[in-house]
């Protein structure tokens, strides 16, 4: 049959809810095969967090009538300044309520990945009166977003950030062997925590199928997760309506097709960690997570429920423990034997006032990162006298 690859544009929610089979299926045999790029974590998002300003801009490939990708795109015109943001499904929304969609990529399968990024890219230059610039977040660098980066590049200069890391465990085939990868004071600390939590009361694990109403562990999750961040005097997503609405969504679409799992460790009777969980083609993603402070020093809960749960994961034959990315440091994952990767966020900006504008602020901000870096080095005295020199013109004594 002669090759006939095409781009068709869904631009509205029916035309979306009808590609529900299609799109999974697709994830299923794709290049990269994760949850947040499932039909059920796009479309729960696009429910809570759209817009009237939104506009769906979702790209499906074809080759005839086989369905080869899906660039799941929206455009943003809620600022007057700056319309025409081309982004995925899943981000976008106010800091307060994210929830952070990884690894957002074109759903693609591997054998037309050359064609694909060539369609799309074509499209989106021959469509390019439909958006202004793109702007994405928290995307690996074997993305297929990142190799048509390159391509769009003959008309667009791109700006691109590491942002954080991404913390994976490749998984050994006996639990044994994962423990003895561990550092030896990483070993002590967990056996010896496992000991004292079993010399003082039962343990016990719960999914979220094991309570009659499965929110009850999200419910958990939320008291346990806000505890751990009210310890550090900070806020907790859980304060936003969205977020929760999200979830809560999602947890009724995903729990019985069991990608989706809440887990709950309970000691004596009690609640003392609890996982948010994602699964999907043997490899776990571990999303969010929750431990009681009051019993952190005593048991380091979420250390012995975390090398409890990789070992469960292992005798059940998963082959990756992920534990996604998050800005700040997130040295602690390194501890359980992880790889790391940077993650990135990037601009597609068309060359003109739009790029001439991002040069200007990448130059003020790279001077003004020196100043800060030179200011931060000095003492208190030194530091007074420089800002008198700069602010007023003072000579050096």
């Amino acid at each position: 049959m002669v090759s006939n690859i095409r781009v068709e544009c869904i631009n509205n929610t029916e035309q979306f809810c009808a590609l529900k089979n299609e799109w999974n299926t697709l994830v299923e045999h794709s290049i990269h095969p994760q949850p947040f790029l499932l039909w059920e974590w796009v479309y729960t998002w696009w429910e809570v967090y759209q817009k009237p300003n939104y506009k769906l801009q979702i790209l499906a490939v074809y080759d005839n009538e086989q369905l080869l990708a899906i660039a799941p795109f929206y455009i943003n015109n809620e600022h007057w300044l700056v319309r025409g943001r081309l982004r995925m499904l899943g981000e976008g929304e106010a800091r307060e309520d994210e929830v952070v969609s990884h690894y957002p990529d074109v759903i693609s399968l591997a054998s037309h990945r050359s064609d694909v990024v060539k369609a799309l890219v074509a499209y989106l230059l021959e469509h390019d009166n439909e958006w202004s610039f793109g702007q994405f977040r928290f995307m690996l660098g074997d993305s297929l977003l990142n190799e048509m980066q390159q391509q769009i590049s003959q008309q667009y200069d791109h700006y691109t950030v590491s942002s954080s890391q991404s913390y994976a465990i490749q998984l050994p085939p006996t639990p044994e062997e994962y423990v003895a990868s561990l550092s030896r004071s990483m070993r002590k600390q967990f056996r010896s925590r496992l000991n004292r939590m079993q010399s003082s009361g039962e343990i016990e694990i719960r999914s979220a199928q094991d309570y009659a109403d499965p929110h009850e562990a999200m419910d958990i999750l939320e008291r346990l997760h806000r505890a751990r961040w009210e310890s550090r005097e900070k806020g907790s997503i859980f304060d936003s309506l969205s977020f929760k609405t999200f979830h809560k969504t999602l947890l009724n679409r995903l729990l019985d097709q069991g990608i989706i799992d809440i887990r709950v460790m309970y000691h004596d009777g009690e609640p003392i960690a609890a996982v948010h969980n994602f699964n999907f083609k043997k490899r776990c993603y571990s999303y969010q997570s929750g431990f009681s402070s009051q019993d952190d020093k005593r048991f380091s809960p979420m250390v012995v429920f975390d090398i409890l749960e990789i070992q469960a994961l292992v005798k059940a034959g998963y082959l990756e423990y992920d534990y996604l990315s998050a800005e700040g440091d997130n040295s602690y994952k390194a501890k359980f034997k992880c790889e790391s990767e940077p993650v990135y966020e990037t601009l597609w900006l068309k060359r003109g006032w739009q790029s001439v504008l991002m040069r200007s602020y990448r130059r003020i901000r790279a001077q003004g990162g020196k100043v800060y870096r030179q200011f931060k080095s000095m003492g208190t005295e030194t530091l007074a006298t420089s800002l008198r020199q700069r602010i007023f013109g003072e000579k050096a004594s």
